[in-house]
């Protein structure tokens, strides 16, 4: 290690005076766990997350998503739409084959925010 870069105990209490004294003093609320409260009071899930815990919950997120999202549209679509004709069955799997879209796209804008 340099001899530059070796703090000396008194460089060290200053530094860390001025941190205790800029966290007294600070003017933002109280955060919450994993999320930030904005000045405008809305709270920002994940905030304090670092990418790599985002994109392990985004994968299970996604994971769980996708699962619960087929098995539901499944059900609809055989107790609602198989044998009800080619005009109601079309839409209905146009509209189910995407209907996961948004929510994942969601998931994946979150879980590849750059850190903070």
């Amino acid at each position: 290690m340099a001899q530059s870069q070796i703090a000396t105990a008194g460089e060290f209490s200053v530094r860390e005076t001025c941190m205790t004294q800029s966290l007294r003093s600070s003017p933002l609320p109280r955060q919450a766990p994993f999320g930030r409260t904005s000045h405008a009071g809305k709270f920002d899930y994940g905030a304090d997350m670092k990418l790599r815990t985002r994109k392990a919950i985004g994968t299970i997120l996604t994971v769980v998503w996708m699962t619960a999202y087929s098995l539901v549209m499944m059900a609809v679509g055989g107790i609602l739409v198989v044998g009800r004709g080619m005009t109601l069955e079309l839409p209905f799997y146009i509209i189910a084959g995407l209907g996961w879209v948004p929510v994942e796209m969601w998931i994946i804008k979150w879980m590849s925010r750059p850190d903070a």
